[in-house]
């Protein structure tokens, strides 16, 4: 009796063994979670978006459009044999604030894993698990927002193995103005092209967007990689900009128009060659298009003059 009943004993504990494996390898319940684990992985962070961690030179986002945020992370390390939790149970939230005012602008919970692939990261082969969620740029030139992204890692169980957290920055650039630059009436563009015969040029630029961040408009003047002289256009009364300026000696220019604004650095909108030249007589024979099909012509024609059938 007492060989049966340790027969049955060992055939419950037996059961409870097969039972507590398979509940275990489908993670219904989490036998490394009783105990004390401490993960210590080399990679975690692989990607976000906006991706710059630099609040003085943000990832550019263009305002009133809708663009996609990502945060990816490595949850296993096959090589260095590291496995986090599974990624179907974080909790990913992102906090978006406008710096200048301090106004959290949005609180993003991004919900289930959007998909996992496997890269290469250093050189490990790592599991990496995508977040996404997309957010239309309020508008706005010139805002600078920080992304507060928090990660906080559970398992099937509920077990919290830690939050991690990670800022980023992007920012909406400023509107930058634009306009039409002209010399002698002629519409110049980044590449054109002036003959003129005369040394007088009448310089001109006509604003088309944002004349208000405007500051200045001038024109470079180059003759080979020499810089003649830069004129300063003047604002006139309707707010366009024009100023004289005489060719000092024939010979072919360069004339580079900029304008001067408040976001930053001048913008270059001409880059014009200008060629002042006297009217003597042209040296050579210049072979034009027309020419060459006379040329052929004739040819064509002699070979049907002389040829013969046989």
């Amino acid at each position: 009796m007492k060989e049966k009943t340790k027969t049955l004993s060992r055939q419950a504990v037996g059961v409870v063994l097969i039972v507590f494996g398979l509940l275990s390898v489908f993670i219904v319940i989490n036998p490394t979670g009783l105990l004390a684990t401490l993960i210590y992985p080399q990679y975690f962070w692989y990607h976000q978006y906006p991706s710059s961690t630099d609040s003085a030179n943000p990832t550019i986002i263009t305002a009133g459009t809708s663009i996609t945020l990502d945060v990816e992370a490595v949850y296993t390390d096959a090589t260095a044999g590291i496995n986090l939790p599974n990624p179907a149970y974080w909790i990913v939230t992102l906090k978006i604030t406008n710096i200048a005012t301090g106004t959290v602008v949005n609180t993003i919970n991004f919900g289930l894993v959007s998909t996992t692939f496997t890269a290469t990261v250093g050189s490990d082969i790592c599991a990496v698990a995508v977040w996404q969620q997309p957010w239309t740029v309020p508008t706005g030139d010139g805002v600078t927002y920080k992304f507060s992204w928090s990660l906080d890692l559970k398992d099937s169980a509920g077990v919290d193995y830690g939050t991690q957290t990670s800022t980023t920055y992007g920012a909406t650039p400023l509107a930058q103005p634009d306009g039409t630059f002209s010399v002698n009436g002629k519409v110049a563009s980044q590449t054109s092209g002036l003959v003129v015969l005369s040394p007088s040029l009448t310089l001109s630029f006509v604003p088309t967007k944002n004349p208000d961040k405007i500051s200045g408009v001038t024109v470079d003047v180059l003759k080979g990689s020499t810089k003649q002289t830069t004129v300063t256009l003047a604002k006139q009364s309707d707010s366009t900009y024009s100023a004289g300026y005489t060719l000092p000696s024939y010979g072919t220019y360069t004339l580079n128009g900029y304008i001067a604004w408040s976001g930053g650095n001048p913008l270059q909108k001409m880059s014009l060659v200008a060629t002042w030249g006297s009217n003597g007589n042209l040296t050579g024979n210049p072979i034009g298009i027309n020419q060459i099909i006379g040329v052929i012509s004739m040819a064509a024609g002699a070979f049907l003059v002389v040829w013969k059938r046989k």
